[in-house]
């Protein structure tokens, strides 16, 4: 008999895993995730997406993404509405040539998790494979990490890229990156801060091998305005950077 708990601390423990709905055998590597909400578990096996409900433990969405994609991360929003699934796809020059020349792409999935069913959008459009995904802290932004070039045995140089959940839009040209894939990303508490790490990072002098990106508006503001050499109006600092109090954003960022 299948017994099943979800415990305050936010742990689900099963029994009798192998005969239970959520065991799925053979498919490739499988990843789980569970919302802060508590109210939904998300696995990923393959090119497979699966989302259950915690409360009526059962089933309630599931994509088929094609055979020849791999998702490898995902992240749950923190007031759990929605959920990013990131990997890559393989490209095959000719389906029927028993060997054939292949190229990989990154694929981004969101998952909105508002409604009843689910609703999936994507693949949205990436700068590369994607390996890592992360939701900040107070959910406007979405980042991906992964690799944006590869090399004949590995990636050769990785990329950082922020997508804006209001607006649906990136912001801007992807970050100068490591020269690996980026594997790891993390905000600090208040959002402002975006650190994230490639596969295989070094220690050097007591230091991992890390990028610190600083996410404040003031900061860009800033960036804006020494690259147009004039100051940003009211208007376009709050489609870009929010809502600025001041009317001339540059001098608010100096």
């Amino acid at each position: 008999m299948q017994q099943k708990q979800l415990e305050a601390a936010g742990t689900l423990n099963l029994s009798a895993w192998r005969d239970g709905p959520f065991w799925r055998g053979k498919g490739g590597q499988r990843s789980e995730a569970i919302d802060p909400t508590h109210r939904h578990l998300a696995m990923i096996t393959g090119g497979t997406i699966d989302i259950w409900d915690l409360e009526r433990y059962d089933r309630i969405a599931r994509w088929q993404t094609g055979n020849n994609t791999e998702l490898v991360s995902l992240d749950f929003s923190n007031n759990g509405d929605h959920l990013a699934i990131g990997g890559r796809r393989i490209i095959y020059s000719d389906q029927q040539a028993f060997i054939s020349e292949f190229t990989e792409e990154g694929v981004l999935f969101l998952v909105d998790l508002t409604g009843e069913p689910p609703q999936l959008e994507g693949p949205l459009s990436v700068p590369g494979k994607v390996a890592s995904v992360l939701f900040s802290p107070d959910d406007h932004y979405l980042a991906t990490g992964g690799c944006g070039a590869m090399g004949k045995l590995h990636c050769t140089r990785g990329f950082v890229a922020l997508r804006d959940m209001r607006t649906g839009m990136m912001l801007g040209e992807p970050m100068p990156s490591h020269a690996r894939s980026v594997t790891s990303l993390a905000f600090s508490a208040d959002g402002e801060l975006l650190v994230s790490a490639p596969k295989e990072g070094r220690l050097l002098r007591n230091s991992v091998d890390l990028l610190l990106r600083d996410l404040r508006p003031q900061t860009w503001i800033k960036l804006a305005c020494e690259k147009t050499n004039r100051p940003l109006s009211a208007k376009e600092a709050a489609r870009f950077f929010g809502d600025p109090e001041s009317e001339d954003a540059c001098s608010a960022a100096e």
